[in-house]
């Protein structure tokens, strides 16, 4: 009768321990992964976080800074959502440095894009994303407004108010 009782526990021992494990794994796994074409051309990651009514992203690599956050009216679920200037739209704020912090080569600030959410858990949002964003690049002897296409993946892990 002992034995069987201390099987368990074993078992129960282990698959906990695997739980705690699959969460940080998950944890670590949180990020994004983006490139930029257009008047600048980039290769991004960094940080991906999903709020109550909000996903964000934050990343900083020697090709640029990426800024972006997705703002919600309730906790989003799976689907595609459209980001910009129509009217009920999800709220987008983005924001593009090209080159480095200090003398960024380009500013480009987000107009619109979509955003399409993959799964959705307590835990873990994940999905792909697609933006435009619109500035100028210090290097260009015009002044015209130039655009830059962001597109990439996340996993964002959700936290708690």
């Amino acid at each position: 009768m002992l034995r069987p009782v201390l099987a368990l526990l074993a078992l129960i021992a282990v698959l906990t321990l695997a739980a705690r494990s699959g969460r940080l794994e998950r944890a670590r796994q949180s990020g994004f992964e983006a490139t930029a074409t257009g008047a600048a051309t980039a290769t991004l990651g960094g940080s991906a976080v999903a709020a109550p009514r909000s996903i964000e992203l934050e990343g900083r690599t020697p090709d640029g800074t990426l800024l972006v956050q997705w703002s919600f009216a309730d906790r989003p679920g799976i689907g595609s959502y459209a980001a910009g200037d129509s009217a009920g739209a999800v709220t987008l704020h983005a924001l593009f440095l090209a080159g480095p912090d200090s003398t960024p080569d380009g500013v480009f600030r987000g107009r619109r894009g979509t955003l399409h959410i993959r799964h959705v858990s307590p835990q873990v949002i994940t999905g792909t994303f697609e933006l435009l964003a619109l500035g100028t690049v210090s290097a260009s002897p015009r002044h015209d407004t130039l655009g830059v296409r962001i597109a990439g993946s996340f996993i964002a892990t959700t936290v708690s108010p």
